[in-house]
């Protein structure tokens, strides 16, 4: 057999046994959650890019140098289309919001359902979550945007002046219409306290902020007990993938 021939015997050999390890990878249930989960993230990447761009926009808002531009009395347009953005950004800020939630409890009752820390996830929940005003707020908001109308929204500026005439603090910021969402009979309990607790207006990046960091919150102890519940499937699959690499390695120089 010439070297040729045995070069070719051996890439052979090598990809079979890539195969195989392929296939030993997928059978695995740590493969099956990777998936899963991997499903998952994406959706909670889906809310915090939402929620990330929603917070730029605020932002942009309250720069001092935007200021003169936004608040011009013959740049109405400008602050208009603003808003409209604003609105455009809260809404999907509120459907990505839901749909983690929805995703999140398919995948919940496909792996956990029936098992022990089905009972630890679900107090978890229901302390952090279902039991906080700002996240039943929210939700519920989502309702009202998707099945009643978008909120409404304003943009605000205000400011003290020092002695010598020149600004000494300003808040220039977009408001949801309090007076008007408290008319809608469709809040929970929950939500109509968090309203009720509120003014006229309420700033929408607070109320963004403070759903955003519960969230966030709570998946990352969602994160951490999946890392260690599923510690053994994890490294089998792990060993896995560093075999089918050394192989691959070995296959790219044969």
């Amino acid at each position: 057999m010439s070297a040729k021939q045995r070069d070719a015997e051996k890439r052979r050999r090598l990809g079979k046994k890539l195969d195989k390890l392929e296939e030993q990878m997928k059978a695995t249930e740590g493969f099956r959650l990777h998936l899963k989960i991997r499903a998952l993230r994406n959706s909670y990447y889906v809310f915090e890019a939402n929620y990330r761009n929603l917070s730029v926009a605020l932002d942009r808002v309250g720069k001092i140098e935007n200021l003169t531009t936004l608040w011009a009395v013959d740049n109405r347009d400008k602050l208009d289309r603003l808003l409209a953005e604003i609105t455009r950004l809260l809404h999907n800020f509120l459907a990505g919001a839901k749909t983690l939630v929805d995703h999140t409890r398919v995948f919940k009752n496909d792996v956990y359902k029936g098992k022990g820390f089905e009972k630890v996830y679900q107090a978890k929940v229901d302390r952090d979550l279902v039991d906080s005003p700002v996240v039943s707020f929210v939700q519920d908001l989502r309702h009202y945007a998707l099945h009643k109308q978008l909120p409404i929204t304003s943009a605000e500026l205000s400011f003290q002046g020092s002695e010598g005439g020149t600004i000494k603090d300003y808040d220039s910021t977009i408001k949801l219409d309090v007076n008007s969402l408290r008319e809608w009979d469709r809040w929970r309990v929950k939500s109509r306290i968090y309203l009720d607790a509120l003014d006229n207006k309420v700033k929408i990046k607070e109320v963004a902020e403070q759903y955003e960091a519960a969230i966030r919150s709570f998946y990352q102890w969602f994160g951490e007990q999946q890392n260690q519940m599923h510690r053994v499937e994890f490294e089998e699959l792990s060993n896995l993938e560093t075999q089918y690499s050394q192989v691959s390695q070995e296959w790219e120089r044969a």
